[in-house]
Formats: structure tokens, C-alpha cells, sequence
């Protein structure tokens, strides 16, 4: 999952448990829906001044559950398939700004699931960021992707006091990460190395976001993880048809 971050909303919930305001309480229900945040079950902790917290299980409702878990483990792995066909293979074609960017995305959003009481965030976010981190090392980081990537980083919280400006910024981070690789596949030779098994299993898995927060009801999640559904699966059709054997794979 490759979101925004919401840092403003743990603003918000620590100032309502501070003060145990009934008026604040309720001010911060009737405003959940505005703030770009993942909730789970709508299921409220008193422990954490009624953050919202991803259930799993029977309170949760059994297909949410599976859309969660299915979506996580996909999550979790979809970088696995690009760093070992650069390793076998070589990195020509693979952007390094996509991978910075993308590094940025999942760190922040890991910080603000450590920061919200979201173990199971925390460790979907970080795996992928670690993940990330190693293709775009094993590419070799280039001055240009680390500056995208903390322009993008700086535009998403910059943008997160304003709820709907933040939603359009996360959708334009999900852009920012795809941008650069689907312009590298139409500007390089045909032969390439980017793994078409990494961009369908991204786009799966935020496809599954998606009717996640559909089924939630959460629909700045389902716009968000549908946009990066979308754009992943054109990497992953402009990448199969353009893609050619790599050398060590070629007919004799």
C-alpha cells in the first residue's frame, strides 16, 4: 500500500483524550470520514483516545478480514520479484526515482501507523520500505530520484492540515511513484528489466485495498489504493508487451 500520511489526525485524537470533551468527541466522529485515514472495523479504543484501529476477525466481518490479509501479504512481497531480476538479470529500464519515491511513501506512512497504535500497519509499510530501499540501492540512488523523493515526501505533510488537499496529494504521491517507470519503459529500448511479477502483485494488492475500503467505508482509501490499482496495472501491460528476453535467456 503506497498512501499518504495523516499526521494531523493524531493531533486531534490526543487533544480529545487530554481533555475527555464530549464536544470534542463528537466534533472528531462527525469529521472521521473527511481526514485520509485507514480505518479498519470502525471500532473505537478508549486507550488511545478513540483511534481507529484495523480489527481482524469475526468483529471485523470475515471478508474485510480477508481483503486485509489478502492485501497485506501482497504488499508485503510485491519488491521481491524486481530486486531478484536485477540481481539475475541486470537494472536496465528500472527506475530509480519510481523506488526512491516509493521508499518515501511507505516510510511515512509507517511512521504515522507507529505514532496511531498500528502494529499491523507498521510492519506492511516497513518490510515494503526496507524492500524498496534495496532495489533502489542495488540500482544505485541517483541525485535526482533522492530529490523526487523528498519533494514528495515534504508535499504530502506539508499538505496534511487540509483533509481534502491531503487526499489529492496522496493521489498524486501514488502518481509520483509510477510516473517515472512507465516513462522509462516507453523511453528505453525494447529489451528491459522490469519485473511485470512485481507491478501486478503491487496492483492486486491495491486493488484488495480498495474493495477493502469500500467494504469499510473508507472512501478516501478506496479512491486512493484504485488510482495505484489502476496505474500499476498499465506498468504491468506496457512492461509485457515491450519486454524482451534477457541475454542469458535467449534462444542460441
Amino acid at each position: 500500500m503506497q498512501y499518504s500520511v495523516p499526521f494531523t489526525c493524531l493531533a486531534k485524537r490526543r487533544s480529545n483524550a487530554a481533555h475527555g470533551s464530549y464536544a470534542a468527541d463528537q466534533h472528531h466522529t462527525s469529521n472521521r470520514d473527511s481526514e485520509p485515514l485507514l480505518h479498519g472495523a470502525r471500532t473505537q479504543d478508549a486507550s488511545v483516545g478513540g483511534a481507529t484501529r484495523l480489527t481482524l476477525g469475526a468483529d471485523a466481518g470475515y471478508m474485510p478480514t480477508l481483503l486485509l490479509v489478502t492485501a497485506s501479504a501482497l504488499s508485503l512481497g510485491w519488491w521481491l520479484p524486481q530486486l531478484i531480476r536485477i540481481l539475475r538479470r541486470g537494472s536496465a529500464g528500472v527506475s530509480p526515482t519510481t523506488w526512491a519515491i516509493a521508499t518515501a511513501n511507505v516510510t511515512l506512512w509507517g511512521f504515522w501507523a507507529l505514532l496511531a497504535g498500528q502494529p499491523w500497519v507498521v510492519t506492511v509499510e516497513w518490510v515494503q520500505a526496507a524492500g524498496s530501499l534495496l532495489v533502489v540501492l542495488t540500482i544505485g540512488l541517483t541525485r535526482s530520484a533522492l530529490i523526487a523523493a523528498g519533494c514528495v515526501a515534504v508535499v504530502v505533510l506539508v499538505a496534511q492540515p487540509w483533509p481534502v488537499v491531503a487526499s489529492v496529494a496522496a493521489v498524486a504521491s501514488v502518481l509520483a511513484v509510477r510516473g517515472p517507470q512507465l516513462y522509462s519503459l516507453r523511453a528505453r529500448p525494447e529489451q528491459h528489466q522490469v519485473s511485470v511479477l512485481s507491478w501486478m502483485m503491487v496492483g492486486v494488492a491495491n486493488l484488495l485495498w480498495c474493495a477493502w475500503g469500500a467494504s469499510s467505508g473508507h472512501p478516501t482509501m478506496m479512491i486512493g489504493a484504485g488510482v495505484a490499482a489502476l496505474s500499476s496495472a498499465v506498468i504491468a501491460l506496457v512492461g509485457s508487451r515491450r519486454g524482451l528476453p534477457g541475454p542469458e535467456t535467449a534462444s542460441p
